[in-house]
């Protein structure tokens, strides 16, 4: 560790343990992040091109980059003793995280533009080409620039820009950063209160246009609003270790850098949490909305039903979980119900035929009332 924890010369049973703790804590969250990223990823790929819109592929695009990111943090510390190995990782992570801000920020501007300003789509579809020119170019130019000051080196967790460079830190990535996260608080704070006034507005326009653009204001805000929330929630340790520093920089609180050191590596995880939101209210839906539902001795294994609904909602096209879910029994299912029998089926209906000429009247009346006093039976419904 560059700078050392506190209490370590008190207890160095408790710092071997901390140690190791810091060193395993990355690679679980890297591995939680890159599994999410590529479903991600997976899932946008099978999307019809029509089907696909700025916000998808602003967070597709922080997967790929999530995705990447996950092997410098899987790395660890074992860098250290490599100058080589030590610079790469230092790299990789820099960038990675300088892209998925800028992207963050793009994000941001698009529902400034589009939810709250009310701009039309196709004038976002124009300046989307820059925004990944920008959150692409920018981070990797300045990735390449602490490259070639050297700035990169042991940094505690992972290799980074090293402490005593606390200049570089603050110019190259955390006042971006902080400014970033200010920008993305505002307009948070403005699309809720946009869908707050649009849902209030929404109660007398019960059945009109604006009714519908309030409920998908709300949907937005709400899936965006979580994503803001895991962003600000990656850096917020971050910035916390960083405070400390600056109060006591002899020595770091575990608590902290361990918390650090779970949520900087999960940010694809918490993007793959998000971007999966509106199929796992789907998922919830269809099986609230189910009629038929296979009992318990229809039921062949719980767990391998458990596997296959999740593999279509992770795995499965968009009408997959429609299909599970459908008013019939789900295949594989063995019916444990009896046959339909003819005394359980429905009275077909009898054609009467063209009607009834003026000298059979008579007849039909008399057939009517004979009819009266036989015992009527009951049609069974199937349900």
């Amino acid at each position: 560790m560059s700078i050392p924890l506190c209490g370590a010369a008190v207890n160095s049973t408790a710092f071997a343990s901390e140690s190791a703790a810091l060193d395993v804590t990355p690679k679980v969250s890297a591995s939680l992040s890159f599994v999410g990223s590529c479903v991600v990823v997976f899932r946008f790929a099978r999307l019809p091109r029509t089907a696909r819109n700025t916000f998808q592929r602003i967070m597709t695009a922080m997967c790929v980059t999530n995705a990447v990111s996950c092997a410098g943090y899987a790395v660890g510390t074992a860098s250290f003793g490599n100058p080589g190995l030590c610079a790469w990782q230092g790299f990789d992570v820099h960038v990675a995280v300088g892209i998925v801000a800028c992207y963050s920020a793009c994000l941001a501007s698009t529902l400034l533009l589009q939810a709250i300003l009310e701009r039309p789509a196709s004038r976002v579809r124009r300046i989307e080409p820059a925004y990944h020119v920008v959150s692409i170019c920018v981070p990797i130019s300045v990735g390449f620039l602490c490259l070639g000051l050297s700035l990169y080196g042991p940094a505690g967790l992972w290799c980074w820009i090293e402490s005593e460079y606390v200049w570089a830190r603050l110019a190259f990535l955390y006042v971006p950063l902080w400014t970033i996260m200010l920008y993305v608080g505002v307009v948070l704070v403005a699309l809720l209160w946009k869908a707050d006034a649009s849902h209030r507005r929404m109660r007398t326009h019960v059945f009109s246009g604006r009714s519908r653009r309030a409920r998908g204001l709300r949907e937005i805000g709400l899936q965006t609003s979580l994503y803001f929330l895991s962003f600000e929630l990656t850096w917020i340790f971050g910035t916390a270790v960083r405070i400390q520093n600056a109060v006591n920089p002899a020595c770091q609180v575990f608590a902290l850098l361990w918390l650090q050191s779970f949520f900087v590596p999960l940010q694809g995880f918490l993007v793959f949490l998000v971007y999966m939101l509106p199929r796992m209210r789907k998922c919830v839906r269809l099986r609230n909305l189910r009629t038929v539902r296979p009992t318990a001795r229809e039921q062949p294994n719980g767990v391998l039903a458990s596997l296959r609904v999740t593999a279509l909602f992770l795995f499965g096209r968009e009408d997959s979980l429609e299909k599970h879910y459908s008013n019939v029994t789900p295949p594989g299912f063995a019916s444990s119900r009896p046959p339909l029998t003819a005394s359980s089926r429905r009275p077909e209906k009898v054609d009467p035929g063209p009607p009834a000429a003026a000298g059979d009247a008579a007849a039909a009346s008399e057939a009517r009332e004979g009819s009266e006093g036989a015992p009527k039976t009951h049609e069974v419904a199937l349900m």
